[in-house]
């Protein structure tokens, strides 16, 4: 539940080794005591700041872990939906070693053409879509070149989903 959500984040992210951690500029890393908690375990921890982008391009390069809150989780591939916004650039689920995504359950729809539909409703009432949107099912990787598979080439190394109810 959302009362252990940032010790569960912080024990992933120490469990990965992780020494720095960026989370999007959200009001719930706050609420949750998010970024406290990381900081409890020794994981240094830096906000989105859409205001210097670049700056917060590199400190998602820099991180070892990334944070985020799925706008949605797919059930049928195990996916979660990143939504990508001015609070949460998409360098913080795909630069660092680590990717952290939290998924309320009441937020779990059965396939893909459900989680098009809530971001087409949510569209039509904001009026507008956002810059980018990331399925994400697990670590990448490929077996392109000479049939050796290789973890982590266009994306975290590691990736843990964390179930919220709320």
């Amino acid at each position: 539940d959302g009362a252990g959500l940032a010790a569960t984040i912080a024990d992933i992210a120490a469990s990965f080794d992780a020494a720095t951690a960026v989370v999007p500029d959200d009001a719930r890393i706050d609420s949750f005591g998010i970024a406290a908690a990381l900081e409890a375990k020794g994981v240094g921890c830096t906000r989105w700041n859409a205001a210097d982008a670049a700056a917060s391009k590199q400190a998602a390069a820099d991180a070892s872990c990334g944070v985020t809150f799925a706008k949605a989780g797919v059930a049928e591939t195990a996916s979660v939906m990143q939504v990508c916004d001015t609070a949460s650039g998409r360098s913080i689920c795909l630069l660092p070693e680590t990717h952290i995504a939290v998924v309320r359950t009441r937020d779990i729809v059965p396939r893909m053409a459900q989680a098009m539909q809530l971001l087409q409703q949510e569209a039509r009432e904001e009026g507008t879509m956002p810059s980018n949107v990331t399925f994400i099912t697990g670590p990448s990787n490929t077996a392109d070149i000479e049939l050796v598979r290789v973890v982590g080439v266009h994306g975290p190394i590691n990736a843990a989903v964390v179930l919220v109810t709320d």
